[in-house]
């Protein structure tokens, strides 16, 4: 039987820190119907929510509007949350490790994200730099993001295991 588990939750105070998005922008963002609506009365952020806001903290400090920047972040939520998952202190258990980082990017992990276009409509994913941006540059602008980096700013600023495992059912007496 394999093992249940949870994601850790956040509160909007603590996806702050993580994200550097501050609660009134957080709010903001969702009454524009950028982030979720709130189920009930305090805000909770998942591991792929906590993902997008880092993303959105980053490009909304180089200018880009909430529309633009809330794309980027929906178009690799999974592949930073992955990366947040693949380093040691967000998971203890390697084989579990593995098979989350499966779940949230199939076709394996890839460092870098280039988005390409006047408004972002084309998302590449790869692990050579050089390579992407030097196929996205014949498109014109592009923006880079390290979503390794990304994953390492969540573990680091949840300064908790991003994933909780609960007992196997027939462990509990």
């Amino acid at each position: 039987m394999k093992p249940r588990f949870e994601y850790t939750t956040f509160t909007a105070s603590e996806a702050e820190r993580i994200s550097s998005v501050n609660g009134e922008n957080q709010r903001n963002l969702r009454r524009h119907g950028y982030l979720a609506p709130i189920a009930g009365g305090k805000a909770k952020f998942g591991l792929e929510d906590i993902a997008r806001l880092v993303v959105i903290g980053f490009l909304s400090e180089r200018g880009f509007p909430p529309a633009i920047s809330t794309t980027i972040a929906n178009f690799c939520a999974a592949m930073v949350a992955a990366h947040a998952l693949d380093l040691e202190d967000a998971v203890g258990d390697k084989d579990a490790r593995k098979a989350l980082i499966e779940k949230l990017a199939p076709d394996g992990l890839h460092r870098f994200a280039v988005v390409t276009g006047p408004s972002p409509n084309k998302m590449q994913f790869g692990n050579n730099a050089k390579k992407i941006v030097y196929a996205a540059s014949e498109l014109g602008g592009a923006i880079m993001l390290d979503l390794r980096f990304y994953g390492s700013r969540i573990v680091d600023g949840a300064k908790r295991p991003l994933v909780t495992f609960l007992a196997k059912e027939r462990d509990v007496a």
